[in-house]
């Protein structure tokens, strides 16, 4: 019996900017996206019952809110495929970060599925798919370093950033991505990273004009206490560059020297619970086991 192993990395927002909002209510965003190397692992195995999923890391929610069976019922009914999936879900991607942890995890199961059930959907297709579970999940599903505009559907790849060590850390208290839409919508937005010089600076190389670049608008739209008061220890730590991800609330840290890296980790660990070092990655990793 085969089996697909997909290890599914989390993003990061380095920059994160919302630039509009459709008749329909969704809105328009434009991002610069970079996955790292903090992965959750969905494992795959065909059945001839249901989608099944067993999780373990975390507290499993229903599975009809689970975004990596969602995505696999969509991909099957999709297919026409009357065979079922049993999923097994590793987390190891902090919930409630900004992270895309979620989406992550249906881009795996999209992913796993397709190699596991030999379908070979074209590349446009399958991100045509992930769109439908959600925003974040065609870049997921794309990896690497990109800029992402409209609601996540237009992605235009980039060079691979150098590597780089971002610390992340996340406090205690969250916001739902609900609650920090509703409050960039009435905020005034008046610090906004410029994406078309971040786009050059990774087109070039640039590090040094890249950097203050990194703002999120959500960070001071929702202004969560602990995210400012992770962003200046990371910044007094020799960070480069701190910043939200996503509608929060984690925080990374930018260094470009791992020891330094390594002495922030160490000193952000003995206030915050959830602080770890991840680098730029290319994507989902799948490999096939015979069982």
């Amino acid at each position: 019996m085969k089996r697909i192993v997909a290890r599914a990395p989390a993003k990061l927002n380095l920059t994160l900017d919302v630039v509009d909002r459709r008749a329909d209510g969704y809105h328009i965003l434009n991002s610069l996206m970079q996955t790292v190397d903090r992965y959750d692992t969905l494992t795959a195995t065909a059945t001839d019952g249901p989608v099944t999923l067993t999780v373990e890391g975390v507290e499993p929610c229903p599975p009809e809110k689970n975004t990596a069976v969602r995505a696999a019922h969509l991909f099957l009914r999709h297919c026409g495929l009357s065979a079922g999936a049993a999923l097994h879900l590793k987390k190891t991607i902090p919930q409630q970060a900004g992270m895309g942890g979620g989406s992550a995890d249906a881009a795996a199961a999209l992913a796993a599925l397709d190699r596991l059930f030999g379908t070979a959907l074209p590349k446009a297709e399958l991100l045509s798919l992930a769109l439908e579970v959600g925003a974040d999940v065609p870049f997921c599903l794309h990896g690497g370093t990109a800029m992402v505009t409209g609601i996540g559907e237009e992605i235009c790849p980039l060079p691979l950033l150098p590597p780089l060590a971002f610390v992340v850390a996340k406090p205690p208290e969250g916001i739902s991505t609900a609650e920090a839409y509703r409050a960039v919508d009435a905020a005034p937005l008046t610090r906004r990273p410029d994406n078309a010089a971040a786009r050059r600076a990774v087109q070039n190389g640039d590090l040094a004009a890249l950097l203050p670049q990194f703002i999120n608008v959500f960070s001071d739209a929702t202004a969560l206490p602990g995210v400012e008061q992770i962003r200046r220890a990371m910044l007094s730590c020799g960070a480069h560059a701190a910043c939200m991800t996503g509608s929060g609330s984690a925080v990374f840290g930018v260094f470009v020297d791992d020891d330094a890296a390594d002495r922030c980790a160490a000193a952000l660990s003995a206030q915050w619970d959830t602080v770890f070092i991840c680098r730029p990655c290319s994507g989902i990793d799948l490999s096939e086991q015979i069982v």
